[in-house]
């Protein structure tokens, strides 16, 4: 069976993409006391795997806590649970995990670089023969440890962090609403602390095959409507390193995975979710 060379462009394409890292809580509501278990995962989609830390320059977490703490917490390596961060003993309030790391450098063909760009609707067509990459992780997750009430819904989640390509909630996600089957909130999407005009979101559902793709408007901010349930918002962003022997594509992979409030009465259904 011959392969065409679109197709075969796209699947070194697709090998670029498996090195997205992105963070996934066994739930996202608990109650006070109890452990999280984050996983680093890889892909695009909710079904892809582990990660493969070989490929990983950084293995620490920083940990956004309730009470405006920040703790710098290393991935943990096991034949149970490889690739995981352990929050035990968590508090009341709305928490953040961030993952940033950074791959080797990497040689691609020109037009490897420039299907992948295609297939990402990114903008970078470089024009040398040969051309390095550099791929970073930007990755974030936000899960609710008791219920959502005024003083559990803490503004920490709304603040920028340390990742470069950061998505940022405008409004608490986790605020209750009475709106049974959908869910509406904005989003910012920063690039090195200046927010990013015309930049495609991904939103994947757990409940959908495949994305909705939205736009950022002027201000980097988007309004992601959405189903009940888990979800993640993906966006890539590449610029040309400067002051350097050979042009160097750093490439960045940002994700948020979160889910949608659940009210009130989320303890008792968390062990579902």
């Amino acid at each position: 069976m011959k392969i065409s060379l679109v197709t075969l462009l796209l699947l070194c394409a697709v090998t670029i993409i498996a090195n997205n890292v992105w963070l996934w809580p066994q739930r996202f509501y608990f109650e006070p006391g109890e452990t999280a278990i984050i996983t680093q995962r890889t892909g695009s989609l909710y079904t892809s795997s582990t990660a493969n830390n070989n490929t990983i320059v950084s293995n620490i977490s920083t940990h956004y806590l309730p009470n405006k703490q920040v703790n710098h917490l290393p991935v943990t390596q096991s034949n149970n649970e490889p690739n995981t961060v352990i929050l035990t003993d968590l508090q009341s309030g709305t928490h953040m995990l961030t993952h940033a790391s950074s791959s080797d450098t990497m040689e691609v063909t020109t037009d490897t670089l420039k299907a992948y760009f295609k297939y990402q609707q990114l903008s970078i067509h470089p024009l040398t023969a040969a051309t390095v990459v550099r791929w970073h992780n930007c990755a974030k997750t936000i899960f609710q440890v008791g219920a959502p009430i005024t003083n559990n819904l803490t503004v920490n989640v709304m603040q920028p962090t340390t990742l470069t390509l950061d998505i940022i909630p405008i409004a608490h996600p986790q605020q209750p609403t009475t709106d049974n089957t959908s869910y509406s909130c904005e989003f910012q999407v920063n690039f090195n602390g200046t927010a990013l005009a015309n930049q495609i979101i991904e939103v994947w559902h757990s409940n959908a095959a495949s994305p909705q793709k939205l736009t950022t408007n002027r201000k980097g901010r988007v309004t992601v409507t959405t189903t009940k349930g888990n979800y993640m918002l993906t966006t890539y962003h590449s610029v040309i390193a400067a002051n350097t022997p050979k042009p160097i594509v750093e490439a960045y992979f940002g994700s948020l995975t979160i889910s949608t409030p659940k009210g009130n009465i989320f303890l008792k259904r968390s062990s579902k979710n």
